[in-house]
């Protein structure tokens, strides 16, 4: 029984002494890694600080949802991060394989493989929040320079349907299965749509006539036109893409805009 014990002993004993080179190894390529990856990650970071990109933060910060969030990523300090960690893990790909841990080492490739993916993905999402945010705000200008009620809602809609549009093209990009959030999402914003356009239709009726309206009267009524609407007789002394001010006997009456086209409106000759 001892003599077996002892033989245990010395076979352990035998493993160690001839695992000990590549454990040394092993040590001296993880911690040959953590340096290279400071000094690679610490140059990356001066580069893109001293290029200007950490402006980006400043455009991002312009978005309502980052800006309110306490979401705060400087774009150099996270890309000289990432790529410390990315060095760093092919450091520790090399040292598993040194060790000859074959678990451990398939489980460091496949991050090792993932990581670009995730940067990619990250990129995608920014681009699309860059993209979603520039739309909007055409999207607004446009529509207050037309008079389009609801302008807020709509900007604010096309945003967050072209992140969630963004967000499918990331996840895809790590790997990680959207056909069910697809399809679901689908039918999630059809219903949106439907909601949206019908119940926006039904608020902004009275608004959207007078819109209509303001196409209509282009060109016929102007700012100093003496005419007479509901009887009411009156000069025109402003009119905008919703409603006409008429002044009428010292007194300013306010019309919206749709009664040029659902009136009877007689114009009067200078």
């Amino acid at each position: 029984m001892e003599k077996l014990g002892l033989d245990m002993v010395m076979k352990m004993k035998d493993g160690v002494v001839e695992l000990f080179p590549n454990i040394i190894s092993a040590v001296v390529v993880f911690f040959v890694g953590l340096f290279i990856a400071k000094i690679v990650a610490k140059i990356v970071a001066t580069v893109l600080e001293k290029i200007g990109i950490d402006k980006l933060k400043d455009k991002l910060n312009e978005i309502d949802l980052i800006g309110k969030s306490n979401f705060d990523v400087v774009p150099s300090v996270f890309i000289s991060k990432f790529l410390y960690y990315f060095i760093v893990l092919i450091f520790m790909l090399i040292v598993t394989d040194i060790l000859k841990i074959d678990a451990l080492t398939d489980l460091v490739s496949s991050l090792v493989n993932l990581l670009p993916n995730v940067l990619v993905a990250v990129i995608v999402l920014i681009i699309g929040l860059l993209v979603g945010e520039a739309v909007k705000k055409i999207v607004l200008v446009t529509c207050k320079s037309m008079g389009i009620p609801g302008a807020n809602i709509i900007g604010s809609f096309i945003f967050f349907f072209v992140l969630i549009n963004a967000l499918m093209i990331a996840l895809k990009k790590v790997t990680i299965p959207t056909g069910f959030l697809t399809d679901n999402l689908t039918v999630i914003i059809g219903g949106i749509v439907a909601a949206f356009s019908i119940g926006y239709g039904l608020a902004s009726k009275n608004m959207m006539s007078n819109f209509l309206a303001s196409f209509y009267s282009k060109g016929k009524f102007a700012i100093g036109d003496i005419i007479t609407i509901e009887g009411t007789k009156g000069e025109i002394i402003e009119m905008d893409s919703i409603s006409l001010i008429l002044l009428s006997e010292g007194t300013q009456v306010i019309y919206p805009l749709n009664k040029l086209t659902t009136e009877k409106i007689i114009k009067h000759n200078i």
